[in-house]
Parts: structure tokens; sequence; C-alpha cells
């Protein structure tokens, strides 16, 4: 809480009473993790002359240039993101604040998003936000139009034209679309040795989500102006647009393993999801989503293309699993890509493997 009394200026002054609104610094901080500009200060009525003392009084920390953490304001990494994203809309944010707030509407709304309109969260940080990574980079990664000026601050940017109502907000947080994220990976680690493999397990991983589909993926290597990213595509991206396109999620060897399952599903009297079913946890957060999923038994059920093979995938399916168990008992069974072609064998594993998930959950045997 900021929870703040409004300081007399060093000058002898006040500022105007009727402009300055706590409950507004109170929102405004909160939707920052606890960050806010001094730029946006100004914007909603704190003289320039009172920061000072402001911050002396309330415990604040000045934690870049222009930039303060309130008190109990986060320390955190999703902290770090948005003292970056406040330290770089200090070029160009006030302007871009000023024209939003002629607009009207709420003024916390207005200064969030002028921040947006000069820089976006993309590359690993978006993909630690998105559940592509475990853990963010060190610095933060934004995205920023081309003429930014970021000398001394404490970010890694991408430069690029882009529209302002070009992005995603994830957690609170502006970041760039999904494909452009794969763009900037791919971009910002073009000199490692793992751009390819990163960039091509984040794509499986959106892919799965159904946050962006193989398809758009493929699409945004093929047209990237299509899909307003510039048109010279960084190399990993279309090596790794070339190491999944044999054999993505949706092909046709798993289309039909899906279909199979819900055959022999239907044939033991057990209604299964047509649709892929996202599991959620007790507080609504989405744990995972199953290629079929039988409700009534808690048993979700999996197809695994050729991307599984890859150690990287394969952990990241490990740790979904384990978070799935932990779900209200539900369980979950996967079955390899190449078993679907053995058509006959896979409908008998399937069968006993419903039959025995029957049984252990006390249900009468079904026909």
């Amino acid at each position: 809480m900021v929870d703040m009394d409004v300081p007399q200026a060093a000058d002898g002054g006040t500022p105007d009473p009727a402009r300055v609104d706590p409950a507004l610094l109170d929102r405004l901080a909160a939707r920052q993790a606890g960050h806010l500009a001094v730029w946006q200060l100004v914007m909603l009525g704190v003289a320039r002359s009172s920061v000072t003392e402001l911050v002396s009084r309330r415990g604040w920390t000045r934690v870049h240039r222009g930039v303060l953490r309130v008190l109990g304001g986060r320390a955190d990494d999703m902290g770090q993101l948005w003292a970056g994203l406040l330290c770089v809309a200090g070029v160009g944010g006030p302007e871009r604040a000023t024209s939003r707030l002629l607009e009207g509407g709420d003024r916390v709304a207005a200064l969030a998003a002028a921040v947006s309109d000069v820089a976006v969260v993309t590359g690993f940080s978006a993909g630690w936000l998105m559940g592509i990574r475990d853990n963010p980079p060190a610095v933060p990664q934004l995205l920023v139009e081309r003429e930014t000026q970021v000398r001394g601050r404490p970010v890694r940017v991408v430069r690029s034209r882009r529209a302002s109502d070009d992005l995603r907000w994830i957690d609170g947080v502006p970041c760039a679309l999904p494909h452009r994220v794969l763009w900037d990976m791919a971009w910002i680690a073009r000199r490692t040795g793992r751009a390819e493999v990163n960039v091509a397990d984040a794509a499986v991983h959106l892919d799965r989500l159904r946050v962006l589909s193989m398809d758009e993926f493929l699409g945004a290597v093929a047209d990237p102006l299509s899909f307003g990213l510039p048109r010279r595509v960084p190399r990993a991206m279309v090596r790794a647009a070339d190491r999944v396109r044999p054999g993505f999620s949706h092909s046709e060897t798993e289309a039909r393993g899906r279909a199979i399952i819900r055959e022999v599903l239907a044939e033991l009297g057990l209604d299964a999801t047509t649709r892929p079913y996202l599991l959620r946890d007790g507080a609504g957060a989405m744990v995972g989503e199953m290629d079929v999923a039988v409700i009534d038994v808690q048993w979700g059920l999996e197809v695994d293309g050729p991307h599984h093979d890859a150690p990287s995938v394969a952990r990241r399916d490990r740790r979904r699993d384990e978070q799935v168990r932990g779900v209200d008992g539900w369980e979950v069974t996967r079955y390899h890509h190449t078993l679907v072609e053995e058509e006959a064998t896979f409908r008998g594993r399937v069968r006993t493997d419903a039959l025995d998930m029957l049984t252990r959950r006390g249900w009468s045997r079904a026909a």
C-alpha cells in the first residue's frame, strides 16, 4: 500500500490537493509490482520537488534512474521486469501518457498503457512469463522502437518497429505477441549453440497450450511481413521451423491416435472429451492440457509426437505430469506416436489401461 501523506514541496509550495489522489498511486503501484516512475507521479499531480521528501518519509527505494519501489514492493523477478520497463519508458513515456490522459478514461490504465507504448517484454523474459522457461534471464529483455535510447539502463533491448497495440498482457505485464517472442529469442541467442533448440521447444510448448499454433509459427517463418515481423528471419528460427515441421503436435498420426483412443473408450462405455481438456487446480490456474480426458475417472491420455523425444521436452512432460497427479487424484497415461502405427496393439493397450484404471477407481468392470 502506498498510503501516502503528500509532503510539502521543497520550495515551500504544496501540490494541488485536487490533483493528488493517494488511491490512484496505490492502484498504479499495485499494478506495477510495487514500482512507480517519477514521471508517473508527476502525471498524477505530485510535484517533482516533493519526490525526494516523499521517498525519505515513506521508506521508498530508488531502484533505477527515475524509478521507485514503494514500501513492500516486489524485489523479485517480476519486480525487476517492471523496474526495467518503467526505466526505459522514461524516454517517451510522458508524451505518450499525456496523449492517453487527454483521451479520458481510467488514469491508472492510461499510465500503464503509456509504458507499453514504449516497451514490452520479449525474448526469454516473455518466455518465462508464458511458462516456457523455468527462470528469467538476469537482465530483462524488452522490445522497443528503433529510436528509443536506453544507454545506461538495466535492460537488454531488441529494436524494431511495432504497432502500439501489438502486445498481449500476461500476469499484468505487457508482452510482445508469441510469434514476435520466438523471433526475438532466436535473435538474442543467435550466437549461442542452443538457439534453434530453444525456439523449437518454445514453439512446441505454445502449440500445446493453444497460444500459438504450429501453422502460425511456420507461417511467420515463411511470410514474416504478414505477421508484422522484420523481413529477415533469424537463421535459428528457420532451423527451428525445419526441426518441428516433420512431426508437430497436430500431425495426422497423433490425430489418428486420439481418434482411436476415443473409439476404444466409447466401446467401454466411457465418455471422453472430443476437444483438448484444460485441467485447472483448485485456485483456477491451468496445470496442463490433455489430448483426451475421461473426466468421470479423472484420467488424461496423451499421444506424444516426435518432438517429445527431445530431452528438454521430455523433462517438461515429466514436470507437467507430476503437477497433474497433484490435482484431485488425476492420472495421466502417455502413448508414443509409433505405437499408433500398430493399430491392433495400440487398441489393446488402451483397452487394458482403461480397464485397469476402472478397477483402481473402484468402478464396476465395463463391457
